[in-house]
């Protein structure tokens, strides 16, 4: 992305939290519904602008103008990163067909 501007608030932070526990939640499933997967993630970001609202108790009632809140702005001029997540093995009691037996 180029030159973008990006705004983060308490309730965005606690959206990703909310997701990523309800993503791992539940009983484990069985062996034979289980898929490999590889999951990736690339980001480019070049000249951005990240602005962290600092609002007593959070209150934002106008997040875009400048003088009714208090914010922090990190800036740069590039960052780049990528994430691979692998799920390509799976570890149960017994080792199952294609799956590696935690114990060896």
């Amino acid at each position: 992305m180029r030159q973008p501007i990006l705004y983060l608030l308490r309730d965005h932070i606690n959206m990703f939290t909310d997701l990523a526990k309800d993503w791992a939640s539940g009983p484990p499933s069985d062996w034979q519904r289980w898929v490999p997967m590889i999951y990736q993630a690339k980001l480019e970001l070049h000249h951005y602008e990240l602005n962290l609202y600092l609002n007593d108790h959070n209150i934002i009632d106008k997040p875009l103008l400048r003088e009714e809140n208090s914010k922090s702005t990190l800036g740069c001029d590039g960052h780049s990163s990528n994430t691979i997540n692998s799920f390509a093995h799976c570890y149960w009691g017994k080792p199952q067909d294609g799956c590696d037996d935690p114990s060896q």
